[in-house]
C-alpha cells in the first residue's frame, strides 16, 4: 500500500459508443481527501470509486475526474424525476383553471404557448421528466421494472428501462 503520493495519471477508453477519459491528480497531504468529479448520471458509482482509491492510498489529496462523451444517441440514459413531473402536472392544472373563462380560440392559443414554455424549461432542466409505459397510458413508477419499454414524451422516443431507483428511472433510448 502506498503511504503518500504526488502524481498525475490519465487514461482514455473508447468502445465506439462512448469515449471515457479518467484523470487522477494527487498531492501529498496529511490525511486522506478524495474528490470525484463525474457526470451526474454516473454518480451512483462515486462511492465505489472513492473506496477503490482508498484501498490503494493511505493518505493524500486525490482528485479523480471522469468525463464521458457519448458518440451515439442510443446510449443516452434518462432519469425520470417523478417529484418534478408531479409539480409540472400541478402547474398545468393551475394554468387550465386560469384559462377556463377565455374563449376557445384564445384559450387554446394560451395553453399551447404555456405548454411550449414548460416543455422547453423541463427539457433544459431534466429532459426525461415525462415517461409513459405503453401508448398514452401514464403508469405508477412503482410498477415499472428493468426491461420494460417506456416512451419518453419530451424526447418523442422509446427506450428500455435499465434501472429503477426510488423515483428515478434509467432509460436507454432507441431500444
Amino acid at each position: 500500500m502506498i503511504k503518500s503520493m504526488t502524481g498525475f495519471g490519465r487514461s482514455e477508453y473508447s468502445d465506439g459508443k462512448r469515449n471515457i477519459i479518467c484523470e487522477i491528480r494527487s498531492v501529498n497531504h496529511r490525511y486522506s481527501d478524495i474528490t470525484v468529479k463525474m457526470p451526474r448520471r454516473y454518480s451512483f458509482a462515486e462511492d465505489k470509486i472513492k473506496q477503490t482509491v482508498k484501498e490503494k492510498l493511505v493518505r493524500g489529496k486525490v482528485d479523480v475526474s471522469i468525463n464521458v462523451e457519448n458518440l451515439t444517441e442510443n446510449d443516452v440514459v434518462i432519469k425520470l424525476n417523478q417529484l418534478a413531473a408531479g409539480q409540472y402536472y400541478e402547474n398545468l392544472k393551475e394554468l387550465k383553471e386560469q384559462f377556463q373563462d377565455m374563449g376557445v380560440k384564445k384559450r387554446q392559443q394560451a395553453i399551447q404557448e404555456a405548454r411550449a414554455k414548460l416543455t422547453e424549461a423541463s427539457a433544459k432542466a431534466n429532459p426525461g421528466i415525462m415517461a409513459q409505459k405503453g401508448v398514452g397510458k401514464p403508469v405508477d413508477i412503482k410498477k415499472i421494472q428493468p426491461g420494460d419499454t417506456v416512451y419518453v414524451k419530451s424526447l418523442d422516443q422509446k427506450g428500455t428501462v435499465l434501472a429503477v431507483s426510488g423515483r428515478e428511472l434509467e432509460v436507454q433510448l432507441g431500444s
